[in-house]
Order: C-alpha cells, then structure tokens, then sequence
C-alpha cells in the first residue's frame, strides 16, 4: 500500500507539472501567436525545469508542514476537526456509554485505551481513528452515530477503528492526508483567489478581473490534482475497510452487531456524511463515506452492500430503520466565534461560509447524548 501511495503521488506531481506547463504555454501563445504551443525549441526546457521546481517544492512544503500538523498525535487532528473530548467521569449517560466501550475494546485488543472524542452537532453516522501509533491514538464518533446506535452496534463501530489503530493504518492515513493536502493545496488557493475576486467590491474592476482569472486557473490546475488526490485515497483504503469489518467481528465475537451497524446508516437518510469541510482530506479514514460520488469507483469505501455481505452472506437486502432524532435549527449569522471559526474553514476550502449555517444540525434537547 505504501509502494502504492509513492507512485501515485508522484503520478499526481507529474500531471500537475503538465498541466501547469500546458497553462502557461496556451496563456503565452494567446499572448503571441508567433509563439508555437508544441515546439521545445529555445528556452523551452528551462521553462519546464522551472515550473517542475516550483510545483514539486510547492506540493512537498506543504505536504510537510500538514504532516508536522497531524503527527502531533490523534487527539491534534481530532481538535482541528473541531471533536471534542469525553472525560471518565461524564455524566451523560450516552457519552459514558461510549467511553466504557472504549475501554471495553482496549482491553480485549490489549492496548492502551485511546482519547475518546465526539463531533458535535453532526447527524451524519460515522467515526474514525486516528494517531501516529497506539500510544497517541484516538477514537472519534459523530454525534448522529452515538443517538441512533445501540451499545452492541456502536462497540462494534469503535471495534472497527480499533482494528486501524492496531494495523497501523491511522499512521498510513496521516501519511496520505499530507501528500492529498500537498496536491490539493493549488486549487484550494485557487478558490480562496475567486471568492477574494469577488468579494473585492471597492477595488478596481480590473484587478477584481485579473485575480478572478488567476484564481479560475489555478482552481482548472487544482482540478488536476484533486482527481488524483481522490483516486489516492480509494485506492488506498477500500481493502483496508474490509479488514477492519472483519477484525471488528474477531474484537466483538458478534458479527451480526458489525453487520448491523452497517445496516442502520444504509437505513438513515443522511447515511454517514459529514458536513466539515476538514473531513474530506481525512475521508479515507472515517467509517463510512464522508461525501457521495457520482462515479462509484471514485468513491474511498466499499458500497455499503458489500460490505454487509462479507459479514452475513445470506443477508436478505433490508435495511434497518431507526426513528431519526430531531435537531434544532440554529440561529443564522456568524454571530458566534464558533461559527467564525466555521466561515473560515469554510473559506480555506473554497465553499460558500453562508451554507454552514442553514440548517445545520444541533442537539435538541430530546437528544439522548445531551441527557
């Protein structure tokens, strides 16, 4: 898999490399006609050397800064998910719930029992492990898994994460969000370039117009490098989730618990997505998918059938239902440091911040995790 993740990354850099020369060229022949797009006479190949230089040295200071970022320890990409920690002695009764089967699945895996976290106010079902190695490990669930799943269905979803923690697939999934973030990182200027553009009323309409420009290119550059980002990550963690689904069953010695708790997001409209715009760089690592694909293949998980039949190869196809928990709708404007902190994120990926807050989910006090 490693073997895999350096060839891929490196195809990436070469297709952004052309890309970019391809951009620069066609915006030079516009300019002069004379100029011909397919000749690599003159100083053409110092042109190229120059664009490989800059690329690979943007896409590898930034891919190292990220991997700096996440090997802190589990509970660092945790925080800049915006999770939060569960204590020992908290008295919600679901988050202690949860909390006693972390330390459950610990010692039946005998590991040190890592940082249990949560993410608030997020309805889709998912969770994630993550960590450099076991001792700074962590566990995290979305706040929609812990209301719909019963105590066998959610030990056997932490049982699944445990299975990355100990396969050393969380310290591989760090490795692979740096290098996705190093590729990624040219669209995502690009965009923050378009949304500056067109914000910039007072300015001149000429400069709104030149940064607009520079900011669509660099995003059509990007595009190139988001493909292959995503095609990294599915690649990568397909095999991985099945493994997990199996070593979940051996942890738990209840198949049919593992099989359910699969069944039950197939059964809930917002299935496992999540809606933080810093989840998707980490999507390979979640439970289940963190945003759907158009093209399935695409996509960083098994289908949700298939992974029920590998566990239970008689399944009947149904799926179950749970009655869905109620949230309330929070207050519009960013009138919160938490949601500024969300107009930001949301900005840094290119995404319209005014999105994040109609109806998001929160709580509602009928939530079993707030009592």
């Amino acid at each position: 898999r490693t073997r895999w993740l350096v060839l891929l990354f490196l195809a990436a850099c070469v297709g952004l490399i052309a890309a970019t020369y391809a951009f620069v060229t066609l915006a030079l022949f516009l300019n002069d006609p004379a100029r011909s797009p397919f000749s690599f006479s003159g100083g053409r190949w110092v042109e190229l050397a120059w664009i490989a230089g800059i690329i690979s040295g943007s896409v590898s200071l930034v891919a190292l800064v990220r991997w700096v970022q996440m090997s802190a320890g589990g509970s660092a990409i945790a925080e800049m998910m915006g999770a939060r920690r569960i204590q020992t002695n908290t008295d919600k009764t679901r988050l202690a719930q949860y909390h006693n089967v972390v330390e459950e699945i610990a010692l039946a895996a005998n590991m040190p029992v890592p940082g249990v976290y949560y993410l608030p106010g997020e309805r889709g079902m998912n969770a994630f492990a993550a960590g450099v190695s076991p001792a700074d490990s962590i566990v995290c669930v979305t706040e929609g898994l812990l209301d719909h799943l019963n105590r066998d269905e959610l030990q056997a979803v932490v049982a699944h994460e445990f299975s990355h923690i100990l396969q050393g697939d969380t310290r591989l999934n760090i490795r692979l969000a740096a290098m996705i973030k190093g590729i990624t990182f040219i669209g995502d200027v690009g965009r923050i370039l378009l949304y500056s553009g067109r914000s910039r009323r007072r300015s001149k309409s000429d400069q709104r117009v030149a940064i607009s420009l520079l900011g669509l290119g660099l995003w059509l550059l990007g595009s190139v490098g988001t493909f292959f980002a995503r095609l990294i990550q599915s690649a990568i963690s397909r095999q991985r989730e099945y493994f997990a689904d199996a070593s979940a069953v051996q942890f738990t010695r209840n198949g049919d618990a593992v099989a359910d708790a699969i069944k039950v997001v197939a059964g809930y409209l917002p299935s496992s997505h999540v809606a933080i715009p810093q989840a998707s760089d980490f999507a390979h690592a979640f439970f289940g998918t963190v945003k759907p694909h158009f093209w399935a293949w695409m996509s960083t998980h098994p289908p949700i059938e298939a992974r029920i039949l590998r566990i239970q190869p008689r399944w009947d196809g149904r799926a179950i239902e749970r009655s869905m928990i109620h949230y309330a709708t929070p207050k519009t404007g960013a009138d919160t440091p938490a949601k500024a902190r969300i107009a930001a994120a949301a900005i840094l990926a290119g995404a319209n911040p005014a999105g994040f807050f109609s109806p998001e989910p929160q709580v509602s006090e009928s939530s079993s995790v707030d009592g």
